[in-house]
């Protein structure tokens, strides 16, 4: 159903780019030459407009990195990194040289000439065609050594970079509103961002944040577990508006080392993200390898199923999201957020759970072949799960609830409204 679409995310808007090099591991990437692709997308402000004339926004993708396009092979406008070069709008290594990574190399935002030369591409490029969004990349890379055209110490614009990297994407946006840039009935208002690097003034400039390139397996180092505790901790931590990649990001296959996004993860994770700020998925580094959304029907009907568990909660998101940007309280919080009186929550280990707002707590499951979750009830309370309508005791004690797939472990108090209304949400779209 086109209208529980809200956008298409389109990251490989400036053209595909495989890796397959001795120093590599195997993967598609994105040539960082910020302007369509004009093979891939031979009608790009057209498709960008047709989507629009479904209720669909377009979302991209930028980082603060440049590549040498002309390495791509088919025709481009401009080459942005040959031309950073010569305006001297790169960060350079302290001999002078220009400094390289991640097969590229990174603006230096902070001259003044350079942040406005990037800015100036996000808005012709981007928002001038008609894009409403879009993932802004890196910021978190600047060397220790570097030599940068402002004169700062490098250790110190390590830290402010991010900050700096989300101004100019918001300027970017302000700038196009003002130049009345902005296309297919999207406002400055309309407009989104989300981040991965920041800092302490993070929050307050981009508009969300996701969580990184996670890989696409269960563990609690790098795996689905820790987008559970990556959204709990930045909640803590002031970040109040948090995501994560549906299925990971990173998948490896070379030599004996295979790791691949497998059916059963990537149905697990879309029950996640149903209970997030926003439900969005991801190719990963491996697309064809990597089960995906539309591998068979069973997922492709799990995957929209998801979508519309997302929405029927969306009435209550949205107060949530006035919270945070009034109050700063995040979306996802730690139980002690929510029972700050009961020294339980503070013992315990609650790295797996958490309280949406007050009214709803979530249980993710996140370990391979497991049908129930182990979640912790916090005395003074009954809580009703969110399927089955079974009331259970809160008495600070670990209880298993059962978690097939497509019915994720979620309780809520009994009597709360928002509870009830999820649930006559789910009934009207034949999901209870």
């Amino acid at each position: 159903n086109l209208s529980d679409v809200a956008g298409v995310w389109l990251q490989d808007w400036t053209g595909q780019r495989s890796f397959n090099g001795s120093q590599d591991l195997p993967r598609v990437g994105l040539w960082w030459n910020w302007e369509v692709d004009s093979m891939h997308y031979p009608n790009w402000t057209g498709l960008v407009a047709s989507l629009q004339s479904l209720g669909i926004r377009t979302l991209t993708y930028v980082n603060c990195m440049l590549s040498d396009v002309s390495q791509r092979g088919t025709p481009y406008q401009h080459n942005y990194f040959k031309e950073a070069l010569e305006k001297k709008y790169v960060v350079r290594n302290s001999d002078g040289s220009v400094w390289t990574g991640y097969n590229g190399t990174m603006v230096d935002i902070s001259n003044p000439a350079a942040y406005n030369w990037l800015k100036d591409i996000i808005v012709k490029n981007m928002l001038g065609t008609g894009v409403c969004g879009w993932m802004c990349d890196f910021g978190e890379s600047v060397p220790l050594n570097a030599s940068l055209s402002s004169g700062q110490n490098p250790r110190q614009f390590h830290s402010q970079y991010p900050g700096l990297w989300a101004q100019l994407n918001a300027d970017a946006i302000s700038t196009a509103s003002a130049q009345g840039l902005l296309r297919n009935n999207c406002s400055e208002e309309d407009v989104v961002f989300f981040m991965r690097a920041g800092n302490a003034l993070s929050p307050g400039k981009s508009r969300f944040f996701w969580l990184g390139d996670q890989t696409v397996t269960w563990d609690e180092h790098d795996g689905l577990a820790t987008a559970i505790t990556g959204m709990i901790s930045g909640g803590i931590s002031g970040y109040s508006l948090t995501h994560s990649d549906i299925g990971g990001y990173t998948a490896v296959h070379k030599y004996f080392i295979k790791y691949v996004r497998s059916k059963e993860l990537f149905l697990r994770w879309c029950e996640l993200s149903a209970f997030t700020l926003a439900y969005r998925s991801h190719l990963g580094t491996l697309p064809s390898q990597n089960w995906q959304m539309n591998s068979d029907n069973e997922t492709l009907v799990h995957f929209f199923n998801m979508t519309v568990v997302f929405q029927s909660w969306g009435f209550y998101r949205s107060d949530l999201m006035n919270q945070a940007h009034k109050l700063g309280w995040p979306v996802v919080r730690h139980m002690m957020l929510v029972f700050p009186e009961n020294p339980s929550v503070y013992t315990e280990d609650l790295r797996f759970q958490y309280m949406l707002g007050t009214q709803l707590l979530v249980a993710p499951v996140h370990s391979r072949g497991q049908e129930e979750a182990r979640v912790f009830l916090p005395a003074g309370l009954v809580w009703v799960h969110l399927w089955t309508g079974t009331q259970l005791l809160g008495a600070d004690e670990w209880v298993e609830v059962p978690a097939p797939i497509g019915q994720p472990c979620v309780l809520y108090p009994r009597g709360s409204s928002v509870g009830e209304q999820f649930r006559l949400n789910l009934k009207s779209r034949g999901l209870l």
